[in-house]
């Protein structure tokens, strides 16, 4: 009896849940009810892809991402979270002017992360790099500000950013960005940061001197 009941139930997930028991009678109120929850929740989806995309390149960007994509990362189907990737792709080359030099291919749920992960270092999550390339750096911290040196030195910086980028210390998607970004967008976007992060970094260097 047990595996008849198994049967039935595996059975009718196969079926979608499209077609009811014979002894189930779905009335037109909750065919309405069930649309109306189906139409809530892609709202809700909607109002959590909304939340992250418009804070993109602002100082909202953070709080607002990490309040919303463990939501999307649990409860929104993968096949919406790919689409979702697109959004994040074409965003960042309106915020950032950035196109990769080849499209990622986004199938699987690690592809859908790498994005997230990329994203999540163009926007607050690269505190290693700015550390590795101001250590490399030397400066003297004890004369001259971050920002400073970052403001007189174009291609010193680039440089190091450059050789960065050979190291296996970052994902791929970010290794790719360092190689390929505009140098002139690209030494703008670390100085830019190094201003925001400017004390944070300047005290672990010297944390670690």
């Amino acid at each position: 009896m047990e595996n008849m009941q198994l049967y039935d139930l595996d059975e009718k997930v196969l079926l979608g849940n499209s077609i009811p028991l014979p002894e189930v009678d779905l009335d037109e109120d909750f065919i309405r009810e069930q649309d109306a929850a189906y139409d809530a929740y892609e709202a809700l989806e909607g109002y959590w892809y909304i939340t992250i995309l418009k804070t993109v390149g602002t100082p909202y960007f953070k709080s607002s991402y990490l309040s919303t994509i463990n939501n999307v990362k649990q409860d929104v189907s993968l096949e919406s979270q790919i689409k979702f990737c697109d959004s994040i792709l074409r965003i960042i080359i309106d915020k950032y002017d950035f196109e990769f030099p080849e499209k990622p291919v986004v199938k699987t749920n690690e592809d859908v992360l790498d994005i997230y992960k990329f994203l999540e270092f163009l926007e607050y999550d690269h505190e290693l790099l700015l550390v590795n390339v101001w250590k490399n750096i030397k400066v003297d911290l004890a004369s001259k500000r971050l920002t400073q040196v970052c403001e007189e030195n174009m291609d010193l910086i680039v440089s190091e950013v450059d050789e960065q980028s050979t190291l296996e210390i970052y994902p791929e998607l970010v290794s790719i960005f360092l190689r390929t970004y505009l140098k002139e967008n690209l030494y703008n976007w670390f100085c830019k940061i190094t201003k925001e992060m400017e004390t944070t970094i300047t005290a672990r260097i010297m944390k670690e001197m």
